[in-house]
């Protein structure tokens, strides 16, 4: 454990080295308790997948990164230094000690490990292509959850619901952070993801790398945006907000809803078919002098005509 500790401050207390083009940068991945069998492949995929990222970002840096993997978060207190993240986090980056926290699974629920550690690359690699200015949270995590491939169809179906309940929060609102709860969360990652990737189609690739270098130059974030995309946040957001239209949200909706509900649903509204039918057979089979006669006795009582307003 000390050990681990010294290699993550000798890694976070390394100069960026220059790079010549063809050299990769070194991520080191050390596995923590029943991680460590895993440490050693995802070592392997790891390499050149800072390049990759770096290729959309604009960072040219080769500095060293390390990587903790631990089984949950329950062992990531136990990398020193701690690790405090939320409980339905799959990973975290700290971009000043170029390193990163990876679990195999939240929740009981096993993660894409080498996609996981292509979104966290993306915070190290936007960091020092913004050459440690800070950008908004919605970009920061918009664009490592579009090169990840993260923004998927279960966004979709998170941007639908949040639109039918009015729950899009506006860009403006995630500058600076991102609301704790998981629903919450996963509602504000949706709306990152969307914007960037409408970004990126309207003024494709390079347009992420023109913003960042601007903000690296010391151009306010908006004013970056803005000389590299012609969009203000104000504008991108109204955009986000006209792609999710309230037709195609429900329709998204009752695409992804539960197959036992809508099978319930169907079979309910089957029986009641063959009641009513069975009931309109019985009343056309009986004789005409016979009629049906109610399970009560009904007493009609006229009262005087009155006016009725709602109150």
């Amino acid at each position: 454990m000390l050990l681990g500790a010294l290699l993550s401050l000798l890694l976070s207390a390394a100069p960026a080295p220059a790079c010549d083009g063809a050299q990769l940068t070194p991520v080191h991945v050390v596995g923590v308790g029943d991680a460590a069998p895993l440490a050693a492949d995802l070592e392997v995929a790891a390499q050149g997948l800072y390049e990759e990222v770096s290729t959309v970002t604009g960072a040219d840096d080769c500095a060293p990164i390390r990587v903790d993997l631990t089984t949950d978060l329950k062992l990531a207190r136990r990398v020193l230094p701690a690790w405090h993240v939320p409980p339905w986090a799959a990973g975290a980056a700290q971009a000043d000690r170029r390193s990163i926290l990876l679990t195999v699974h939240t929740d009981g629920h096993r993660h894409d490990r080498v996609q996981v550690l292509t979104h966290e690359l993306a915070h190290l690699s936007i960091a020092q292509a913004a050459g440690g200015h800070p950008v908004p949270r919605w970009f920061n995590e918009g664009v490592a959850r579009t090169i990840a491939g993260e923004h998927s169809v279960e966004d979709a179906e998170v941007l639908a619901r949040a639109k039918i309940a009015s729950r899009l929060f506006p860009l403006e609102g995630l500058e600076s952070s991102f609301p704790a709860g998981d629903g919450d969360a996963a509602i504000a990652y949706a709306v990152s993801g969307r914007a960037i990737s409408l970004l990126m189609q309207e003024h494709g690739r390079g347009a992420i790398a023109d913003v960042l270098a601007g903000v690296r130059d010391g151009v306010p974030f908006d004013q970056a945006l803005h000389a590299a995309t012609s969009w203000r946040t104000f504008q991108l957001d109204a955009q986000v907000k006209r792609s999710v239209g309230t037709a195609a949200a429900w329709m998204t909706v009752f695409a992804q809803a539960d197959l036992g509900m809508l099978l319930a649903g169907v079979l309910s509204a089957i029986a009641a078919v063959l009641v009513f039918r069975r009931r309109r057979r019985e009343l056309s089979d009986m004789p005409d002098d016979v009629a049906p006669r109610p399970a009560f006795d009904v007493r009609i009582v006229r009262l005087p005509s009155v006016g009725l307003s709602r109150g």
